[in-house]
């Protein structure tokens, strides 16, 4: 049982050599020098799609950004500034996407992407990844649309949260609002086996984020208010919609 003894011990060495070139890892990225690395290093190899001023917080549990941008062909569509992430890499083992806040002080959104489209075919059925996603808080102090998405430039406050157990089981609310409060997206909705309910309330000034798509002959204020519940195979859909003087019941 001599050569069993020795395997063990040469596992067991293994695993302490694996777990002290992790902890090694962890303390060299909450160091300076280590943060700069891996800066320079997520700036090198995705220099086609993201760019970051530089990494800070507690690595791996809080991170933050100062500043961040994604860019494509054309050059930079989204910028961000003082973004946090906290979460629980560990929960990852159980196959959970635990996000206990993502934060930023501001987010601007140029245009959409202009990304190439992939030259590799798929192959077969793809699905869903098996992941849980948690995100207790979700806070945007301020994200700007510019006019090319939104008609005409809008500010928005953001906050939100997100449970989804899988596709069949999940709860989502989103609070999206002007500072002066003339614009307001507002979504709650659940979901279980069973039952679906969803409440959808809009409302917003003339060309705005929803309303200019009428197209610009048409400068009107917005407002929906959508309700649905019930069976998910037989839920009702009930709301109005308005668009100026023009308005729209809707009974399901």
């Amino acid at each position: 049982m001599r050569w069993l003894k020795r395997t063990l011990l040469g596992l067991l060495a293994l695993v302490m050599l694996l777990l002290l070139a992790v902890a090694g890892v962890v303390v060299a990225l909450n160091s300076q020098s280590g943060r700069n690395f891996a800066a320079g290093a997520i700036n090198k190899f995705g220099k086609s799609y993201v760019h970051i001023s530089a990494l800070g917080g507690h690595f791996p549990a809080d991170i933050k950004i100062p500043r961040l941008q994604l860019v494509d062909a054309k050059g930079t569509w989204l910028s961000g500034q003082e973004l946090e992430l906290k979460w629980s890499p560990l929960a990852l083992l159980r196959g959970n996407l635990s996000v206990q806040a993502f934060t930023a002080a501001n987010i601007n959104m140029a245009r959409s992407p202009a990304y190439l489209p992939s030259k590799t075919k798929s192959r077969g059925k793809s699905s869903l990844p098996n992941i849980r996603l948690n995100i207790d808080k979700l806070e945007i102090g301020t994200l700007r649309i510019a006019p090319a998405l939104a008609g005409e430039e809008i500010a928005l406050h953001v906050t939100g949260r997100t449970h989804l157990r899988d596709i069949q089981h999940g709860e989502i609310a989103l609070n999206a609002t002007t500072p002066s409060g003339n614009a307001a997206y507002i979504l709650n909705a659940t979901l279980n086996p069973q039952n679906v309910a969803m409440k959808l309330h809009v409302q917003e000034p003339p060309n705005g984020l929803l309303g200019h798509f009428a197209g610009p002959q048409v400068r009107q204020k917005l407002r929906m208010d959508l309700t649905l519940k019930g069976p998910r195979g037989h839920a009702a859909l009930d709301g109005t919609l308005a668009l100026g003087n023009a308005r729209l019941e809707i009974v399901g």
